[in-house]
Formats: structure tokens, sequence, C-alpha cells
């Protein structure tokens, strides 16, 4: 198989942003196109890049990156920083694109992107301390990558002694969460449009 999991390189930052853009739950609209990188993949690179990586194309000309799994092992920690490490970046995101929402959407926008919700129970919080975020390029869905990338993260995770991960999906997503479920993920929460699942790890059990 032409797939290879492994480090997330300088080389493959523009097609990893691209990646997310083209995901993002409310469509690829131009509007997003620097909004969601950076609120959903740049601050994991750029504090966490040792826990991310990037499955690649090795039948294809040089290699791309084809998806990519990020994570921070410390979710609570990450979340406590993002504000003071983020916010005046996506501040300035937000005014370039300002007049392209309606005076109601840009507040929702604006509290969607420069904040990270307390989204875990806290008594789940040691047990599922590390959060993810994993994407692949639409035109290789449906080709296992997904696994191969959780299968990595999950070995990275153990190496270095970290006991579980968790992960929000959209509630409408039925294939990500029929993915997860058959992965090993165990349901952890039920938000308003959101479902939280939590993983221990070592306990991979990928059905058919």
């Amino acid at each position: 198989m032409p797939f290879e999991v492994g480090p997330v390189l300088e080389q493959d930052e523009a097609a990893i942003n691209e990646i997310c853009f083209l995901n993002y739950d409310r469509g690829p609209q131009p509007r997003f196109r620097e909004l969601a990188p950076l609120r959903w993949l740049v601050p994991y690179l750029r504090y966490e890049g040792e826990h991310c990586l990037v499955v690649r194309d090795t039948g294809a000309s040089g290699s791309p990156a084809v998806g990519y799994v990020i994570c921070a092992p410390n979710a609570a920690d990450f979340r406590r920083r993002f504000s003071g490490r983020m916010k005046k970046e996506l501040r300035r995101a937000l005014g370039r694109v300002r007049r392209e929402f309606s005076a109601a959407d840009f507040i929702t926008q604006w509290i969607t992107f420069v904040r990270y919700p307390d989204a875990m129970p806290r008594r789940q919080e040691p047990v599922y301390p590390a959060h993810l975020h994993i994407n692949v390029h639409p035109g290789y869905y449906s080709r296992g990558l997904g696994t191969m990338l959780l299968d990595g993260l999950m070995e990275h995770l153990k190496s270095i002694g970290c006991p579980g991960v968790h992960l929000g999906v959209g509630s409408s997503n039925r294939g990500a969460i029929r993915f997860y479920e058959r992965y090993g993920f165990t349901l952890l929460r039920r938000m308003p449009g959101v479902i939280y699942y939590g993983c221990s790890i070592g306990e991979r059990r990928m059905e058919g």
C-alpha cells in the first residue's frame, strides 16, 4: 500500500492547511480559508508538533501529505493557554473577513474562534487527558488512512505514558461516528450538535 505515516514536516504545511479547510464543518467557504486552519490546526502544529502525524501518498510525486492527526496530550493545559497564544492572531484574521458575515453571524464566529470550550467533564480528564483532531483529504476517503493515522497516534501516546484520548464529532456526522465507534471509542458526553468520545490507550479494537 503506497501510504506511510510519519512526522509533520515543514513542507507539509500548505497541504494540511488545505485538508483542514476542505473538511471544515461549514463547508469550504472562502471566508474560512484562513480561519479554519488557524483555529483547528495551527495551534497544535505550533505548540504540540511532536504529537502530530501525517499520512503520505508515497505513490505520488513528492509523497504529499494527504491526511493528518494532531494531538495535545494535556488538553486541559492546551485549553488554558489557547487564548493567550492565539486570540490576537484570530482576531486579526476575523477582522479581515468581517464584511463577509452578518452582524449576528460575526458574533457567533467570534465566540467560536477565539475561545477553546471546556468540553470534557472534569472527572473524565484524568482518564482521557489527550485531545485529537483528524482529517483526510476528500480525494482519499475510504482507503483506511484514518485507521493508519489513529494507530500511529495511539502508539505514540502509549510511548509517552498517556492513558487515554478524547475527541468531538458533529452529531450529524454519522460516517465519522461509525468509524470512531468501530475503532474502539466510547461515548462520553452529548451536547447540542456535538458528541464527545474517548478511547483508552492500548484498547483499540477495530471491528470489521
